[in-house]
């Protein structure tokens, strides 16, 4: 992270946020506890999706916890040996990765096994998971649309408790081999 962060309590690694939380810990036991509710106020979203549908799913997750729910991120920020899109590209990039999407799920009467649906879901997410848009909150937002998008061709996803398979396979796809994402959602995907 960037050593003046804005989104940062100064002094601290813990998010400023409207609870006036100081400890990291309880911030995030607070986060869980807002986001199990208002992921229940999202409403389904329906193509052409966009940076658009992702700043409605972040806004309406984490409104109760940050000012900057659902606004694109203007600092850099990278996990481990992982950085993603510069703030100055997320607009340009999210049009790109959005437009790409939006042409491979277009066809709806088309009959998707889940072969291909795992495939071209886990293409998809792993390159909209190198945005990473906003300050925090990314996977939870990403998940949400991924399910939309699976719902349009179909399929339900029943995401894996791995954490570290998960993280493992989008290391993986950030390298641009997504063959361990295909395969977990091989294992998540449902027919409706």
């Amino acid at each position: 992270m960037c050593k003046d962060d804005p989104y940062l309590i100064s002094g601290t690694e813990c998010l400023v946020n409207i609870l006036g939380i100081t400890d990291i810990e309880e911030l995030e036991r607070a986060e869980r506890e807002k986001t199990d509710i208002t992921s229940n106020r999202i409403q389904k979203q329906t193509p052409p999706y966009g940076l658009d549908t992702m700043t409605y799913i972040h806004q309406t997750l984490f409104c109760p916890l940050y000012a900057w729910a659902g606004k694109v991120r203007t600092v850099g920020i990278w996990k481990g040996n992982t950085m993603f899109c510069v703030p100055e590209r997320i607009e340009a990039e999210a049009s790109k990765q959005f437009g790409a999407l939006n042409r491979d799920f277009a066809e709806k009467e088309v009959f998707w096994d889940i072969t291909k649906a795992a495939d071209r879901l886990a293409f998809h997410y792993g390159e909209l998971n190198i945005l990473h848009p906003f300050r925090e909150g990314n996977g939870r937002t990403q998940r949400i649309l991924f399910e939309f998008i699976a719902d349009d061709i179909g399929y339900a996803i029943h995401w894996p408790d791995d954490r570290d398979q998960w993280i493992a396979a989008n290391i993986s796809a950030y390298e641009t081999d997504h063959r361990l994402l295909t395969n977990i959602f091989l294992d998540i995907l449902a027919p409706k």
